[in-house]
C-alpha cells in the first residue's frame, strides 16, 4: 500500500478548530505543520495478516530507526488527527483512554466524531508506553483501546505504531481479544523514494552542497547518483540480517540521512565524484562504504575548520612557539570524542595533539563555537541520525575512543536508549578480523542491536557455548558466540565471536531474551530490579548462577512462534539462584521447566524440571551430562532436522575429554548422528530405536530407561577399553 491509500483507509477528523485540546503538550496533541522533507513509504500487509479490509484497529510496524515517529506525526497532521505519545506520558494501563479523552478534551464532545466515524487517533511509541508497564498492564491498555473509544463498524479509530516486537505482540492481542485489527510493515524506501528523500533532506540540512544543488542540478544529481551506485555495487550480502538486498540497504533512512549530510556539506561534487568512482574508496562492503562516507564528513570537518577557522588565527602564536602540527588538530579521533562527550554529557576532553598553553587556550575558544554546530549534531549534544549516533558509540565501544567505553556501556544499558542494528553493523567492520576476547557486556550490546533489526519473516538466533558448569566454574575460560539470522528455516547472516569468561563475569540481558541457547561457567542475568522480563520462546540456559533481578518472568509473552526452533520451550539450569522474582511467573503457550537448588518452593514449584539421571560425582551422571551436552549443541537446520557443524560438536568444551569423545563415537557408530560433510545430523529414527529419548526430551531434562541402559552399556564398554 502507498501512503496515499493508507490515508484514504483513515477517516478525515474535525482537527483542532472543531474539536480543541484543553492544554496541548508533547503526550497529547494536534500537528500544526507536517514535514518539509516527508517522503511518504510504502506499507506491506503481513502475510499472516488475515483482518478485513476495514479494520477497527490498524497497527504499523517497523525495524529500529526506519520512520515510526515521523509517519505517525505525517498521518496525524494530514488527517488533523490527535497524535498521542506514549513516550511523552504516563504509564498506561485499563482506563487510560477514557482518562486520556476525559483529560485533554472537554467532557464527552469527543464522543460525537468518533461515533459517527470522523475521527481516530494516532498512538505512537508503543515501545517506550510497553517499557513503563508490566505485560498485563499493557494489554489492559490495548484492549481499551479497541472498547473504549467509540467507533463505526467499517471505520477505523485507532492507528497504533511501534518497532516490530513490541508491535506484533500489539496485534495479537487485539485479535485475541477478537478485535478487528490489521498490521502493516513500513517498507524500505524504493530508488526513486530514496533520490527523493535524500533530495529534500540535503535542502534541509543547508550548505555549500545544498547550494550548488540549486545552481549546478546535473551534477549534484551526478553525485548523487554515484553514491547510490557505489553502495549498490558495494553490497556483497546482508550487512545485518534485515538488510537482505542493496534495494532494503538504499532505502534504510538512516543511510539516507549519512548521504543526503555528506552532499550538503560538499564544495566539489567533481572531487567527490571522482574520490568515489571505480571502488576508489578501497571498500567492498555497503557498511564500509557507509563509514568510509561518515568518515569522509569528518575529514571535510577537519579541513574546513582548521584550514579555514583555526590555522589562520593561531599561525603567529604557533610560529612563535615552534609550533606546526597543524594535520594533528582536529583528526578523526578527536573530533569522535568530542562528540561523545557532548552526547553523553561529560566533561569536554582535552585536544588530542600536545599544544602549548597559549595555544590550547586559543583553540579551546574556537571549537567552542563550531563543535556544537558539527553535522553529527542535533541541537549541540544529540546526535543528528542514527548512523552517526552507531559510529560514534561503536568507536567507544571497540577502540575507547575519548576513553568512554565504560560511559558507552552504561548508556547501552540505559533502557531508555533505543537499541539499533547499525551499532552492530559498525562494530563488526571496526573489529575487522579480530573475534576473540569479546567481553559478555558486549555480547550483550550486540544482542540489543540485532535484535533491533528483526523484521516481520526474520529473526535472530542466539547460541552461547561455553564450558559447562560443573566442568569450569572456577576456571578462566572462553565461550563461542553466533548471531544468526534466520528466514523461518534458512540462515541469512551468521557472526562468530569469542568471549572470555571469568568466573565471576556476566551476561546481562536487560530487555528481553528469545531463540537462545547458552551453556556458561559463569552467571547469566534477566531483566532489572522492579521491572518484569519477558523471556522466551525457544530459550535454554545452562549456568553458573542465574540472577533474576526483574520483579517477575513472562515466558513466551503475545509472540509468533518461530517455526526454525523445533521447540518453543524455555528452559533455566543453574547451579546457583539469586533471583527477586515473588510471584508465580506468567507462561504463554509454551512450557517453563527450571531446575536449581530451591526450584522446588514457590514461585518456581510448578515448574520444577525433572532431574535426568543419577545423583551428581557418578560415572552416570557425567555420561548423561556428556550425551545430553551433544546433542542439545545440535540446532535447527533445514526442513525440521536437527545439524550443527562439526568443529561445534568436537570442540574440547563440549566433549570435555575422553569419555565424551568416546561417547560421539558411538553414537556415529550407531547411527544416531550422522556426519555428513562438515555437519553432524540427528538421527530421530535411530534415537527413537536406541535410547527412546528425543532432543525435546533431553532439553526438558527427561531421561528414558532405555537411555539409561544405553549409557550403562557405554560406561561397562569404555571401562574395559581402558583396562584394555
Amino acid at each position: 500500500m502507498t501512503f496515499d491509500e493508507i490515508l484514504a483507509l483513515l477517516p478525515s477528523c474535525p482537527g483542532y478548530s472543531a474539536l480543541p485540546i484543553i492544554l496541548p503538550n508533547p503526550a497529547f496533541r494536534y500537528l500544526s505543520a507536517g514535514s518539509e522533507d516527508f517522503v511518504g513509504p510504502s506499507l506491506q500487509k503481513r502475510a499472516d495478516a488475515s483482518s478485513a479490509a476495514a479494520p477497527d484497529i490498524l497497527v504499523i510496524s517497523a525495524s529500529g530507526a526506519v520512520g515510526k515517529t515521523t509517519l505517525a506525526r505525517e498521518l496525524a497532521f494530514q488527517k488533523k488527527a490527535p497524535l498521542w505519545d506514549l513516550a511523552e506520558d504516563d504509564a498506561v494501563g485499563a482506563h487510560s483512554v477514557i482518562g486520556c479523552l476525559t483529560k485533554y478534551y472537554q467532557q464527552g464532545n469527543y464522543a460525537a466524531a468518533f461515533g459517527a466515524g470522523t475521527m481516530f487517533m494516532v498512538i505512537d511509541a508503543l515501545d517506550e508506553g510497553r517499557l513503563k508497564v508490566n505485560e498485563a498492564g499493557f494489554a489492559a491498555f490495548l484492549k481499551d483501546v479497541a472498547a473504549q473509544l467509540p467507533g463505526k463498524k467499517g471505520t477505523c479509530k485507532a492507528v497504533l505504531l511501534g518497532r516490530t516486537h513490541v508491535a506484533e505482540a500489539a496485534w495479537l492481542t487485539l485479535v485475541d481479544a477478537g478485535v478487528n485489527a490489521d498490521i502493516l510493515t513500513i517498507e524500505p524506501f524504493s530508488e526513486l523514494q530514496a533520490a527523493k528523500y535524500v533530495d529534500l533532506r540535503v535542502a534541509r540540512v543547508g550548505g555549500p552542497g545544498a547550494t550548488m544543488a540549486k545552481s549546478h542540478t546535473a551534477k549534484y544529481r551526478e553525485a548523487r547518483d554515484v553514491i547510490f551506485g557505489e553502495l549498490r555495487s558495494a553490497f556483497t550480502g546482508p550487512a545485518s540480517g534485515m538488510l537482505e538486498d542493496a534495494n532494503a540497504f538504499l532505502g534504510y533512512a538512516p543511510v539516507l540521512d549519512a548521504v543526503a549530510t555528506l552532499l550538503a556539506k560538499e564544495a566539489n561534487f567533481a572531487t567527490l565524484i571522482g574520490d568515489l568512482q571505480g571502488g576508489a574508496s578501497g571498500q567492498t562492503t555497503s557498511i564500509g562504504l557507509l563509514a568510509k562516507i561518515v568518515e569522509r564528513i569528518l575529514v571535510r570537518e577537519q579541513d574546513e575548520k582548521v584550514d579555514k577557522n583555526v590555522r589562520p588565527a593561531m599561525a603567529a602564536t604557533a610560529a612563535s612557539h615552534g609550533w606546526s602540527n597543524w594535520a594533528g588538530l582536529y583528526a578523526e579521533n578527536e573530533q569522535c570524542s568530542r562528540l561523545l562527550a557532548r552526547i553523553l554529557g561529560t566533561a569536554t576532553p582535552p585536544a588530542m595533539v600536545g599544544l602549548p598553553g597559549p595555544l590550547l587556550a586559543a583553540y579551546e575558544e574556537r571549537l567552542s563555537s563550531f563543535v556544537p554546530e558539527h553535522p553529527f549534531l542535533r541541537d549541540g549534544s544529540k546526535p543528528a541520525n542514527v548512523v552517526f549516533e552507531s559510529y560514534l558509540y561503536a568507536k567507544a565501544l571497540v577502540n575507547d575512543v575519548g576513553g568512554f567505553r565504560l560511559q558507552v556501556e552504561s548508556k547501552m544499558a540505559d533502557q531508555g536508549h533505543k537499541p539499533s542494528r547499525l551499532l552492530a553493523d559498525f562494530y563488526q567492520l571496526l573489529l575487522g578480523e579480530r573475534s576473540v576476547g569479546i567481553q559478555p557486556a558486549h555480547i550483550c550490546i550486540l544482542h540489543d542491536a540485532l535484535q533491533a533489526g528483526e523484521g516481520p519473516s526474520n529473526h535472530l538466533r542466539l547460541a552461547i557455548e561455553g564450558l559447562d558448569p560443573e566442568d569450569g566454574g572456577n576456571t578462566k575460560s572462553v565461550a563461542s558466540c553466533e548471531f544468526q539470522y534466520l528466514d523461518q528455516e534458512r540462515e541469512i547472516w551468521s557472526w562468530s565471536l569469542e568471549s572470555d569468561l571469568e568466573p565471576s563475569g556476566e551476561f546481562w540481558f536487560r530487555r528481553y531474551l528469545r531463540d537462545a541457547a547458552i551453556t556458561v561457567p559463569c552467571t547469566v542475568a534477566l531483566g532489572e530490579g522492579g521491572k518484569e522480563f519477558e523471556v522466551g520462546p525457544a530459550v535454554q540456559v545452562r549456568c553458573s548462577k542465574l540472577r533474576i533481578p526483574a520483579s517477575n518472568l513472562v515466558v513466551g509473552g503475545t509472540t509468533r512462534l518461530r517455526t526454525a526452533e523445533g521447540d518453543p520451550a524455555v528452559v533455566l539450569e543453574a547451579l546457583a539462584v539469586d533471583s527477586a522474582v515473588a510471584t508465580r511467573p506468567r507462561v504463554h503457550q509454551i512450557t517453563l521447566s527450571v531446575a536449581w537448588p530451591g526450584a522446588e518452593r514457590f514461585p518456581w514449584t510448578d515448574f520444577q524440571m525433572a532431574c535426568g539421571v543419577e545423583a551428581k560425582n557418578t560415572d552416570m551422571h557425567e555420561a548423561y551430562r556428556r550425551f545430553k551436552r551433544i546433542v542439545l549443541t545440535l540446532r535447527s537446520h533445514s526442513k525440521g532436522s536437527l545439524a550443527r557443524y562439526r568443529g561445534k560438536i568436537e570442540h574440547q568444551r563440549v566433549l570435555q575429554g575422553p569419555m565424551g569423545q568416546a561417547l560421539l563415537n558411538k553414537l556415529k557408530a550407531d547411527g544416531i548422528l550422522r556426519l555428513e560433510g562438515s555437519f553432524y545430523h540427528w538421527v530421530a529414527e535411530k534415537a527413537g530405536e536406541l535410547v527412546g529419548t528425543s532432543w525435546h526430551d533431553l532439553k526438558m531434562g527427561i531421561a528414558s530407561e532405555q537411555l539409561k541402559t544405553y549409557l550403562t552399556d557405554f560406561l561397562a564398554n569404555l571401562k574395559t577399553e581402558t583396562a584394555a
